[in-house]
């Protein structure tokens, strides 16, 4: 299922590509800045409340563009009874570091608040911390995919520099292999950052 959608989204992306190449010149933005996440389903973790996110992005004309990013999160702790009964929260903690690709699309031009909407692939790697001892075989070396879909604004400060506050859900294709480590089902995690972006006009 991992796979089949990966491919999917990949193709998608070849097309989204080649077709906006087709329509004007490239547009450079360099970006950077904080996000908070959150649990919101299947993830037996609570909050990753500073996290740094950096990327490049190219947009193809005013509407749409393409996005990459490295993505840091710098610590989910487990709750009460999660990995094992007898653990308590705060024994275990999580770390996810993540690369990205997306796409966008503006929603309306010529604004100075302009919102949109976007999606996209990543993939990520989990590190385990065990505030006992060290972390069991079956917690490490664990990777995953992850598609992610939401939406945000973009907020003109200046000729060539915009605030994006982009507000994304998660989710990671686990597969049977993930679920003991990250809480069994689906994991679903809300992002919501601030990012500030330069255009080389």
């Amino acid at each position: 299922m991992a796979h089949k959608s990966s491919r999917i989204f990949l193709i998608v992306l070849l097309m989204f590509i080649t077709t906006g190449i087709g329509w004007t010149r490239i547009v450079l933005c360099v970006d950077g800045g904080i996000t908070s996440s959150f649990s919101v389903g299947n993830f037996k973790y609570g909050t990753s409340p500073v996290n740094l996110k950096a990327g490049v992005n190219f947009a193809f004309n005013p509407a749409m563009g393409i996005t990459t990013a490295f993505d840091y999160q710098f610590g989910f702790k487990n709750k009460e009874g999660f990995p094992t009964d007898d653990s308590k929260k705060g024994d275990f903690k999580v770390q996810l570091l993540s690369i990205e690709t997306g796409m966008y699309l503006n929603l309306f031009g010529g604004l100075r608040m302009i919102p949109y909407v976007n999606g996209g692939f990543k993939y990520t790697f989990f590190n385990f911390k065990n505030a006992l001892g060290s972390v069991p075989d079956d917690f490490k070396n664990l990777k995953k995919p992850c598609i992610y879909f939401g939406g945000g604004f973009r907020y003109g400060l200046a000729d060539k520099m915009l605030l994006n506050i982009p507000i994304d859900i998660n989710m990671y294709l686990t597969g049977d292999d993930g679920k003991k480590q990250l809480g069994g089902g689906t994991p679903f995690i809300l992002s919501i950052g601030a990012i500030l972006e330069y255009y080389f006009l």
